[in-house]
Formats: C-alpha cells, structure tokens, sequence
C-alpha cells in the first residue's frame, strides 16, 4: 500500500476590507468627530449647566459597537491629551487626564464601553435607552466624584450633584430619543454583535 501526497499549488488572494469595516472605520471618525466638536460645549440654561460632553460619549456608546466605541472614547482621549482643546469647555492637554475631572474623562470609556455592549446584546426600545442612559450617567459620578474627592477634599459633592442633575436628567431623555429614532429608521435596530 503506497501512500500519494499531492501538492496543489495556492493561490494568492489579495483580501480587501469589506463593506462593513469601511462602514465601522467610518463610524468611528464620525463618532470622534461628534466628540471632537460637539463634546467640548456647554449650554447655559440658567442654574441648569448642560456640559454636551456625556451626551455625544453616552450617544455615541449607544450607537457604535463596543469595539467602536473604544476605539473612539480611547482616541478622543489621546487627542485630547495632546492638546486639542475637545475636553468640556474647550481644554485639552495632558494635565486634564490627570486632574480633578479625569475621573469622568477615564470613566467615559469604562461606562461607555459596557453601555455600548448592553446595547448590543438585546435591542432597546425607548424606556430601557432611557434607563441604560440614566444608568449611564449615574455611574460615571462614581469614578468622577471619586477622583475630584481626592484631588480637592473640600468639594461640596452634594451641591455639584444638586446643580448637575437636572441637566443629567435632560441629556438622558435626549440620548433616549435620538437613539431610539435612529434605531427605528434602521433596517435592523440593532446589530448583535458577537
């Protein structure tokens, strides 16, 4: 009994990026570009600060997958540190990642990354986006008052939590809405993600 072996020749397969990696890069420049421009606004309303900063992060987790998102939060991060005025109130540098507020700014990506995988694995109608976003917001002032705390232990957290939640309250009932309104005009509300 011989045994044979034969040797086919392969062929090289030149693999070009599909459609939807193009699509998924693309959401990421958008979505970092969202951040970019929109993120560092504030509209005076009054006692009621409304920072658009959460709203783009937490609208933006919700729209784009979790690795997207990543992606995104992470590279808004690094543009902002290198001195790209994208953080709240048109700062940016170094010093903001390491400061009072870097809290909020490091928890956008850990909050952002398990909203936006949430998001992904059942899809969402208006109450529970409501809720997802509300959680959201009420998560990231764990990390966000924890490092303010220990940068300036005389901060009144009480007050600062008084005079930013009805913005947050606002900014949650947004994000609901636009999300659930993309979500409706899409083919498929939600991709489930593997």
């Amino acid at each position: 009994m011989s045994l044979s072996m034969r040797v086919t020749p392969t062929k090289k397969v030149i693999v070009f990026p599909s459609h939807d990696t193009w699509a998924r890069g693309i959401s990421v420049v958008l979505g970092l570009l969202a951040l970019g421009v929109l993120g560092p606004w504030s509209l005076d309303m009054g006692i009621v600060p409304l920072s658009l900063q959460s709203l783009v992060v937490f609208s933006a987790a919700l729209l784009l997958r979790p690795q997207d998102f990543l992606v995104c939060s992470l590279g808004y991060l690094i543009i902002g540190a290198a001195g790209l005025p994208v953080f709240a109130n048109h700062s940016g540098g170094i010093d903001k990642l390491l400061g009072h507020t870097s809290g909020f700014l490091w928890g956008f990506v850990v909050i952002g990354t398990g909203l936006s995988w949430t998001n992904r694995r059942r899809a969402m109608g208006f109450p529970p986006l409501l809720l997802a976003a509300l959680s959201a917001h009420l998560l990231l002032l764990i990390p966000g008052f924890a490092v303010l705390y220990w940068h300036l232990p005389d901060a009144a957290l009480t007050s600062i939590f008084l005079n930013l939640f009805p913005g947050l309250l606002i900014k949650t009932l947004i994000i609901a809405v636009l999300v659930n309104a993309k979500q409706r005009r899409s083919e498929s509300p939600v991709e489930i993600a593997n």
